[in-house]
């Protein structure tokens, strides 16, 4: 299946690298512009809405992340889309994988208790109006351009100087998520 997909946040890793791979599979993508549009105005026609929008800056999360999410729902809402949503795994807090559907969601930090509150409403979504949404989980961002990503920012910043800063113990295993793969990733389940 092709059709048009809005993007939500195209200019930000996820959404770019997800208009690049919606394109390639030779989608129509409309990029939202959050200085001119509306969700709402914007998703009229869309077959597919992918929600890759943050907070200018990550700033004032806590009240920004829901406000989005709630704004994707409604675009989705009106226009009767499939909402593909990048999850990522801090939902469930220190829990060792594999993680599964039932596994209990006991987030350590903010932005994981935002992420379980986003992932309730979505779930409401779902049950109260038949919004059709994916959640495409994955860990921290790997991207061709480093910076911005935890990648690029805390472990590769000192490369050129010959280091390499890792934020814990290296023997722990950690979720990565090359965005180009995880792209193509939702550009399957949207074909699906």
């Amino acid at each position: 299946m092709t059709g048009t997909v809005l993007i939500l946040g195209a200019t930000g890793r996820f959404g770019r690298n997800a208009a690049t791979a919606f394109e390639a599979a030779g989608w129509t993508v409309r990029r939202y512009d959050r200085r001119t549009d509306t969700p709402q105005t914007a998703a009229p026609g869309a077959d597919v809405i992918v929600n890759g929008m943050n907070p200018p800056d990550y700033r004032d999360w806590d009240t920004e992340v829901p406000r989005i999410t709630a704004l994707a729902i409604a675009a989705a809402r009106a226009s009767g889309a499939t909402l593909i949503v990048p999850g990522n795994v801090y939902n469930f807090g220190t829990q060792p994988a594999p993680w599964g559907p039932d596994t209990p969601q006991r987030p350590v930090t903010g932005k994981g208790r935002v992420r379980v509150e986003i992932e309730r409403a979505l779930r409401a979504a779902v049950e109260d109006h038949g919004l059709r949404v994916i959640i495409l989980r994955a860990g921290d961002f790997i991207d061709d351009a480093p910076a911005g990503t935890w990648l690029g920012e805390g472990i590769l910043r000192g490369l050129r100087r010959g280091r390499v800063a890792y934020p814990g113990r290296a023997d722990i295993p950690h979720a990565w998520a090359y965005l180009p793969d995880l792209a193509r990733a939702a550009v399957a389940l949207a074909n699906g």
